[in-house]
């Protein structure tokens, strides 16, 4: 048997004289099992900066483009500066990185040691998912297109 207060005890009476009906008391609330946001609860010790950033790149998936992103701003180093100098990172689809190079030699020297350089990155970058480095030439103007340019074979009889 529990004591209520005097004043709760009385309103309920007039609560059931006035409507007719008789007035329920109110249920105490189950008690809640703690979400965490109470203070001085367990997990609400400081966590490092670095723990909660890699778990929520890793909630969200976002490895793989973050490795994919390291292995190209690490690429000079990996490279060496006087390789770095003679080329640029085109492109990195479906684990093939294309390195577009200052030049064709530059691009055929690369390709014989290409096995030696994705070694490297693999050990590098373990995660990065990258499986063959393509070196490609620079881009060679094309006379084909443009606001002077003519379809088919053009005129041939310019040289006299």
């Amino acid at each position: 048997m529990t004591h209520e207060p005097l004043s709760e005890a009385m309103y309920l009476r007039l609560k059931t004289l006035w409507t007719g009906t008789p007035a329920l008391r109110k249920k105490k609330q189950p008690r809640r099992t703690p979400t965490g946001s109470e203070p001085f609860a367990p997990g609400r010790d400081p966590v490092p900066l670095f723990s909660v950033i890699t778990d929520v790149s890793a909630g969200l998936g976002w490895d793989g483009a973050l490795s994919q992103a390291a292995l190209v701003s690490d690429w000079s180093n990996v490279v060496g500066p006087d390789t770095a100098a003679n080329t640029e990172i085109d492109r990195f689809n479906d684990g093939v990185l294309t390195v577009r190079c200052s030049s064709t030699a530059w691009a055929t020297q690369l390709a014989f040691i290409a096995s030696d350089i994705l070694t490297r990155l693999l050990a590098e970058h373990p995660d990065s998912g990258l499986t063959k480095i393509t070196f490609i030439g620079p881009n060679a103007p094309s006379w084909k297109r443009g606001p002077r340019a003519i379809q088919g074979r053009g005129v041939r009889d310019t040289y006299g």
